[in-house]
């Protein structure tokens, strides 16, 4: 009862409250995305072939996959610096990792492309690499600014500044989608050709608006550091990515491009799930590692706690009336992608609740227990994949999201109470020895 009261007396601090308004705005472009995608879905769902939206959802998975290599997790080193860093250091810090990334995406999406390229080639694929990768890979090098702009919002919680440029990107990337679809009816390549064009539009913006928050002086020591303590993670991040899209890449080989398309348009109506659980993760993960930093364990606990019980009071919410809004988002047409929607939603509360918990072995910099957590993730991804689209097909890939989204909470889980118990063991042990 007294831990009840606790939890509850948290949820109405203003510590908490102050997260949760400013959560509200990192969620106000997810209710951007949600009213844009509102109006757009039906206008989208009339103008494109279910083989449109397996196009789609084929090629955001590619670029899923190799994101960790574009980004290096270069985003997690300067959130951890930034709050051991001066304010002329992290200033130092951004510019330094912006142009690196930058300088590394042009030698490394070009190779990429080519590739695949030539793999799409040789296997006899069921799609062109031409223009679709090409697309998907011109908006991931200019997203690279719009990412590290966020991130810096983020951390310096300028949360009004966040959504400005968010939402910007949110309303351009569907008003010119709509254009390419309805009125030149490109399909799927005017679709993704839309997002193409508005993430040229604000990576340059975001580019523009970052440079005030950065000190021209590249220092190569940053990168070698950056590399060397979130090597491991870039690795763990490549394989949870991996084990994230790997459904996709495994469904493309069923040839059936129509039910393809049934299961994208669920999988894309559950990701409003996601988009809330990236807002909440954007709000608290700050926090989160300070807490762990700061072995605040009361904190933490009651910051996981609150957050969890904000996604699963929201996927309830949703999976009550999910058959009614995929009636609307798709105008009646793929009405019955809501069955694959429901199950991708509760998998999607486990990748989102696991995000969250990754960040306290980060800040306990546990890089090598993320990349065995994720290596173990993505074995039993690949078997239980594997043998559940073999059986079940397109639906076995939606339950198969369930079970290694739960694996992957209950994994991080085990990993931190032993983390934290061997260092607590060690500070003990040091303490009797009168160290301290």
């Amino acid at each position: 009862m007294k831990k009840f009261l606790n939890i509850q007396q948290f949820l109405f601090s203003k510590e908490f409250i102050k997260n949760i308004f400013n959560a509200s705005f990192y969620f106000g472009n997810s209710i951007i995305q949600a009213i844009t995608g509102i109006v757009a879905a039906p206008i989208f769902a009339r103008n494109l072939l279910p083989e449109d939206f397996a196009i789609i959802g084929y090629f955001t998975a590619i670029v899923g996959f190799t994101n960790p290599l574009i980004h290096l997790s270069m985003g997690n080193y300067y959130t951890i610096k930034y709050f051991k860093n001066t304010e002329e250091e992290n200033k130092q810090l951004l510019w330094t990792i912006l142009l690196f990334l930058i300088g590394w995406n042009i030698i490394l999406l070009p190779t990429l492309f080519l590739a695949l390229n030539l793999i799409f080639h040789i296997i006899d694929h069921s799609y062109t690499a031409y223009p679709f990768l090409l697309i998907v890979y011109g908006s991931a090098f200019f997203n690279i600014s719009l990412l590290f702009a966020q991130i810096n919002y983020r951390v310096k919680k300028k949360a009004i500044q966040y959504f400005i440029l968010s939402s910007a990107l949110t309303i351009l990337n569907v008003l010119i989608s709509i254009l390419f679809v309805v009125r030149y009816q490109m399909g799927a390549t005017g679709k993704l050709g839309g997002n193409f064009v508005a993430d040229i539009i604000i990576g340059i913006v975001a580019f523009v608006v970052i440079r005030k928050y950065c000190s021209p002086k590249f220092k190569w020591q940053y990168v070698r550091e950056g590399i060397q303590i979130v090597s491991p993670l870039i690795l763990g991040t490549l394989i949870i990515f991996s084990i994230r899209n790997i459904d996709k890449i495994l469904l493309e080989r069923l040839n059936n491009s129509y039910e393809f398309g049934y299961y994208s348009i669920g999988y894309n109506n559950a990701q409003y799930l996601v988009i809330l659980g990236t807002a909440l993760y954007a709000a608290f993960e700050p926090d989160v590692i300070k807490y762990t930093i700061n072995r605040n364990k009361r904190k933490l606990t009651l910051y996981l706690a609150g957050v969890t019980l904000i996604l699963i009071t929201i996927t309830v919410i949703y999976l009550i009336f999910s058959k009614y809004i995929t009636h609307y988002l798709t105008s009646g047409r793929y009405t019955r992608a809501y069955m694959y929607a429901n199950i991708i939603a509760v998998a999607g509360f486990f990748f989102s609740l696991s995000k969250l918990l990754l960040t306290i072995l980060l800040a306990l910099k546990k890089t090598k227990n993320i990349l065995l957590i994720n290596s173990i993730s993505a074995l039993l991804a690949i078997i239980i994949y594997k043998l559940s689209i073999m059986k079940y097909g397109f639906y076995g890939a939606a339950y198969g999201r369930i079970i290694i989204g739960f694996t992957i909470c209950l994994l991080i889980v085990i990993f931190i109470l032993l983390s934290t118990r061997k260092k607590q063991q060690i500070l003990d042990n040091t303490d009797e020895k009168g160290v301290l």
